[in-house]
């Protein structure tokens, strides 16, 4: 059963989320079936638990005329929503309003204005609210369904960023050795943090947020938002475990270690050796101690990756006990 907490983070996971939908639409504006994919229609605002109840009562009533005006006593249901299958169609936000809007309305917290229209955040901020949150612990009799319906929001979030020409499913499958069943890896982008500041008085932008440097003013809005690269993690989707750069780098030297005897061409090589951290030049200069052929219908040149990873390990030893040793050589600063 998922607690309060859990909801609450699979919620702000969703906020974070949302601020990059724009860049992914516009990724995919190019997209044949659907300009701008997911992400656009993401963004988009839905009709809410009201009008999707008019809209089943009006197909339902239609489809009960259509059967008497025909005769037809058939005892399959009047509508089916078959194509109204959560799972598959219905937005992240779609999902959320199907919750908040029952919510706002039990709690009296409807807003006034009638042109306001909710938005993905402005939903998940609302269910986040830590009175809400708690209310709905309290009150909701499903409340399993409603987180399982806050983690599938979260999870297709996760699927409009990650899918198609920007995905980010590494070559790697995870090293756990605790892991039941090791899938690829997929890339946790770290946190955004605002990196540009705009002024409210004279329009400048600055990248802190303190006092306008040009006027003095203290009315900063957000204009930009970033995340270091660096602190991106990666993540298995069977185990759920994440895992550093670092160790997805050792889970890969020891899935190439794992690579059967065989031949393979030097390009290919290379680009592993780079990836293990070997300027291409070092690498290439293994080349003339180990075991390389032509093809003999390409012509292309190959190497035997086992001889090449030998060379590897023994240079990566080497290599550390080199820099074991100038640490010790080094002189201690006080």
């Amino acid at each position: 059963m998922s607690s309060i907490s859990d909801v609450s983070d699979n919620l702000a996971k969703i906020i974070d989320m949302a601020g990059r939908l724009e860049d992914r639409a516009i990724d995919r504006a190019c997209d044949r079936l659907m300009p701008g994919g997911e992400a656009l229609a993401a963004m988009i605002p839905t009709a809410n638990r009201e009008a999707f109840g008019y809209r089943l009562d009006t197909a339902e009533q239609n489809e009960m005329a259509r059967r008497f005006r025909t005769g037809d006593h058939s005892e399959k249901p009047l509508v089916d929503l078959e194509h109204e299958d959560p799972d598959e169609l219905w937005t992240p936000e779609q999902i959320l309003r199907w919750w908040s809007d029952d919510y706002r309305q039990q709690l009296g917290m409807e807003h006034d204005d009638p042109a306001w229209r909710p938005t993905l955040v402005s939903e998940a901020t609302f269910l986040r609210n830590r009175d809400v949150a708690e209310w709905i612990w309290e009150h909701e009799t499903q409340w399993d369904a409603y987180a399982a319906d806050v983690s599938r929001a979260r999870a297709k979030m996760e699927s409009i960023l990650l899918e198609g020409n920007r995905s980010e499913r590494s070559r790697v499958v995870c090293g756990n050795e605790q892991c039941d069943d090791p899938r690829t890896l997929i890339r946790v982008y770290a946190k955004r943090q605002p990196v540009l500041w705009g002024c409210g008085a004279c329009g400048e932008t600055q990248d802190h947020p303190e006092a306008c440097g040009t006027c003095g003013s203290a009315a900063l809005v957000e204009e930009a938002w970033s995340s270091n690269k660096d602190d991106d993690l990666w993540k298995c989707g069977s185990c759920r475990n994440k895992y550093t750069h670092e160790q997805v780098r050792d889970f890969y030297a020891k899935q190439l270690r794992r690579v059967p005897e065989k031949w393979m061409s030097i390009s290919h090589a290379m680009q592993l050796m780079r990836e293990q951290g070997w300027q291409e030049r070092v690498s290439r200069s293994w080349l003339d101690d180990l075991e390389v052929r032509t093809e003999d219908v390409s012509g292309r040149r190959e190497v035997l990756w086992s001889s090449l990873w030998r060379r590897h390990l023994l240079e990566t030893n080497a290599r550390q006990q080199r820099a074991h040793e100038r640490a010790k050589k080094a002189p201690n600063v006080a």
